[in-house]
């Protein structure tokens, strides 16, 4: 298990926290190469703005991550 915590990055303001997705999600994909870690082994969650981030890392993987799920804030308080 790896945990990505972007709390500096997020916690500026929203607009600052979306144009960081970009550099999140290139960070996370760099990790899982330079790691050597299996892609077609990997599930990224993300929730909020991390989803975007982890669908970032994926478009960056061209489709090789086994799967991405994006969390709302409502479905982390249920």
């Amino acid at each position: 298990m790896l945990l990505i915590d972007w709390g500096r990055g997020a916690a500026v303001n929203y607009r600052q926290s979306a144009a960081n997705l970009q550099t999140v999600g290139a960070y996370v994909y760099r990790v899982l190469v330079k790691n050597k870690i299996p892609l077609n082994k990997v599930h990224l969650i993300g929730q909020g703005l991390g989803a975007h981030a982890a669908a970032e890392a994926g478009k960056l993987a061209k489709g090789k991550i086994n799967r991405i799920t994006g969390k709302t804030k409502h479905a982390c308080n249920l």
